[in-house]
This record gives C-alpha cells, sequence and structure tokens, in this order.
C-alpha cells in the first residue's frame, strides 16, 4: 500500500493529460445522419465494398466484414471468439450496442456500402465526405446505420 501512494503528482498529471487528449479526439467527429433500415435477421457489413460481378463475395463472410448479429447464432464469428468486429443484441431487448467505428466507409464509385440482411443484398449511402460509419441492431427489425464526419 505504501508503493501506491509514493506515485510523484507529477506522473499522474502526465497520465491525466494522456487520457483527457484521448478522450477529445474520439469526439472530434459527430453524427451527419442516421439511417433506418429493416432487417429481421442477422445483418453482415460487407468490408471493402464487394465486386458487383463476384456473387461469392456476396454470400461468404470474411474477416474484415462487420456482423450484427440479431439471434446469437453467428456469435462465434465475432471477437473476441472469432476474426470479425461485430455486435449480439441482448435476447430480451432486442438491442445491440453501436459497432466499432468502420472507417473508411466500404463504399463504391457512388458512395453506397453493401450490407447482407439474411442473403437479400441491400446498399446504402451516406453523405459526401462521411469518414467513418457505426451500426446497430434495434427492436422491431430495426438495422440503423450512424454516418460520421
Amino acid at each position: 500500500m505504501r508503493q501506491l501512494f509514493s506515485i510523484p503528482v507529477f506522473r499522474a498529471c502526465i497520465v491525466t493529460l494522456g487520457l483527457t487528449s484521448f478522450t477529445m479526439s474520439a469526439y472530434a467527429m459527430k453524427v451527419v445522419e442516421t439511417l433506418t433500415d429493416r432487417c429481421s435477421v442477422q445483418v453482415v457489413i460487407k468490408v471493402p465494398y464487394p465486386d458487383p460481378d463476384e456473387a461469392s463475395e456476396h454470400r461468404e463472410i470474411r474477416p474484415a466484414d462487420v456482423i450484427l448479429d440479431r439471434t446469437g447464432v453467428m456469435k462465434h464469428l465475432i471477437q473476441p471468439q472469432g476474426p470479425n468486429k461485430g455486435v449480439v443484441a441482448n435476447p430480451s431487448t432486442g438491442k445491440s450496442s453501436w459497432t466499432p467505428m468502420i472507417s473508411p466507409v466500404p463504399k463504391n464509385a457512388d458512395r453506397y456500402f453493401r450490407w447482407i440482411c439474411g442473403t437479400t443484398a441491400e446498399r446504402s449511402r451516406c453523405p459526401s465526405g462521411t469518414k467513418g460509419i457505426t451500426a446497430r441492431l434495434g427492436p422491431d427489425r430495426l438495422f440503423q446505420t450512424r454516418c460520421w464526419k
């Protein structure tokens, strides 16, 4: 215990300042639009945007893809157990947390990003200049995407 209190004050200040600068940089971006869609099953955001001529790129889940699991069926693929980033919805509320930031946005030349609802390929578009996206699941088939600048 005695060693705990012998930490010099200037070191504590450096740590505090370091955390403050990290926190401030996390808030440098802002939400410019929230997109609302509906999907009653799992959602997979494709990273990078798949080649439209390559049908297998739409069906296969690749390690860079981001998974939003509504039922827990795919939780074994989501970190820390699996290779993919993603979130699992709470079974009692139907809500999930927001995914980690996906940046840069995996978009095509027309600014669309691809997401898969079950086995159906969908696409959405954020405003020009969007730097990243986050997504979450909600009750009643809700699927939301936030566009960040």
